[in-house]
């Protein structure tokens, strides 16, 4: 049934109770509950209470105003809370008011003015009369919030980030080297610069009574601050249907499959903090305990989607798994982007061995250093050159010195031809035998003597 005769895509909706409403009530219903809605109540809720409401006051007439509470990139069922909504500088200002202490406990006091956050490695500058030498140990205004701790040998400077109703929804941290004073300010080498968002936390127990409040708090390391930029930080049951079906595409390929989606946090940046939020960022999601025990802890994981649509799964560490809720924190090396706190259908497959396959150097490297070893070549040319030289040398020289000395044998040879004679004519012989040796000694001896006189 309809008002005014027509009959509207959503009558069938709301038959019983397009009784007699006045047209001009309910439309000024219609901007003021949908608001309040979203924050308290569940998202459940807005898709079936928004539709009955346009057809039963206006008779259709208000159905244009329906869509834009379901943004057509979202599942109806799970729109997005902002949680945060900031611009983000890179100043920081100090006034007159605010006073600090230094290392000796003295009271130090502010000339006031802006000081720039430089990145890692610059120098900060805070105005500020703290005598020269002297460390600076707090400080606080309570004006504009920045404030400074001693930690160690170094400072912590915060620098809070305040929405446009001035709550403060973020803080730039700086960790210094120790500020210590010239007179007029405090100075120190800037160590590290981080993007710190405290614990946000969104009620889902309608969506997911399993989830009931998911909370979330990161640390983003910056290497810059950007003069001016803008950050977003958004809570919903599940991502928008690309980053879901990025994320199922990469659990399906790692062996497993997503049994449930917590809960989703989107980061939107703009271009200048999203150059310089590209380093490592920690972030703790928080979900009931009922949602951890549902599909065992071995099974959550956090996906990450890039801005490119790169999308991994990353391992996550319970701070307490027997706290309710259970806090989950998870290190994205890449900075901040889109991440879901997922339970899978079992834990995916170990990814680190494909990483160890390239052991193919070392086998070729092996080859190259025997051939080159092989030519032991010297040994056989050095001994054949030896032998050869010494042998002729010592045998001739020798020989024709004893020549002479054996002359006088054959003489000896014929005396023992003893031939038997007759008795007298034996001694006879004998005798002349004995003369004649003894001439040629004689002879021989005299012959030797005057050979040897020159």
């Amino acid at each position: 049934a309809s008002t005014n005769g027509e009959t509207p895509p959503s009558a069938v909706i709301s038959v019983t109770v397009s009784q007699p409403p006045a047209p001009t009530a309910t439309p000024t219903a219609i901007p003021t509950a949908t608001p309040t809605a979203i924050p308290t109540a569940t998202p459940t809720a807005i898709p079936t209470a928004i539709p009955t409401a346009i057809s039963t006051a206006s008779g259709g007439q208000g159905q244009p105003t329906a869509p834009p509470t379901a943004p057509p990139t979202i599942p109806p069922t799970a729109p997005p809370i902002t949680v945060v909504n900031t611009t983000v500088t890179n100043t920081a200002t100090i006034g007159q008011t605010a006073t600090g202490t230094d290392a000796a406990g003295n009271t130090i006091r502010t000339t006031g003015g802006t000081t720039t956050i430089p990145a890692a490695g610059g120098t900060v500058t805070l105005p500020m009369t703290l005598p020269q030498g002297a460390t600076l140990n707090t400080f606080n205004d309570p004006t504009t919030g920045v404030t400074v701790q001693r930690v160690g040998n170094q400072n912590i400077i915060r620098v809070p980030v305040r929405d446009e109703q001035g709550k403060t929804q973020a803080s730039v941290r700086v960790t210094t080297s120790a500020l210590t004073g010239t007179g007029t300010a405090a100075t120190g080498q800037v160590q590290r610069v981080e993007l710190e968002v405290p614990r946000q936390q969104v009620n889902l127990a309608q969506a997911d009574p399993l989830v009931g409040t998911a909370g979330v708090d990161m640390t983003a390391t910056l290497n810059a601050v950007p003069q001016t930029s803008t950050f977003q930080v958004s809570v919903s049951k599940t991502a928008d249907l690309a980053a879901s079906t990025s994320i199922s595409l990469v659990a399906t390929g790692a062996g497993t499959s997503v049994a449930n989606t917590a809960f989703s946090v989107n980061i939107t940046k703009s271009a200048a903090l999203n150059e310089a939020a590209r380093g490592p960022a920690t972030l703790n999601m928080s979900v009931g305990r009922a949602w951890v025990q549902s599909f065992g802890i071995a099974n959550i994981r956090v996906a990450r989607v890039a801005d490119d649509g790169t999308t991994e799964l990353l391992p996550v560490v319970p701070v307490d798994a027997n706290a309710d809720p259970v806090v989950f924190t998870v290190v994205s090396p890449r900075g901040l982007s889109v991440f879901a706190l997922l339970a899978l259908s079992r834990p995916p497959a170990p990814t680190a061995t494909p990483t160890a396959v390239p052991p193919t150097v070392a086998p070729t490297r092996a080859p190259t250093a025997t051939p080159t070893a092989v030519p032991p070549t010297v040994a056989p040319t050095r001994a054949p050159t030896v032998a050869p030289t010494a042998v002729p040398t010592v045998v001739p020289t020798a020989t024709p010195i004893r020549t002479p000395v054996t002359t006088a044998t054959p003489v000896v040879v014929p005396t023992p031809v003893p031939e038997e004679d007759e008795g007298g004519n034996t001694a006879v012989v004998v005798t002349v035998v004995v003369i004649i040796i003894a001439v040629l000694a004689l002879g021989g001896g005299y012959f030797l003597m005057r050979r040897r006189k020159p």
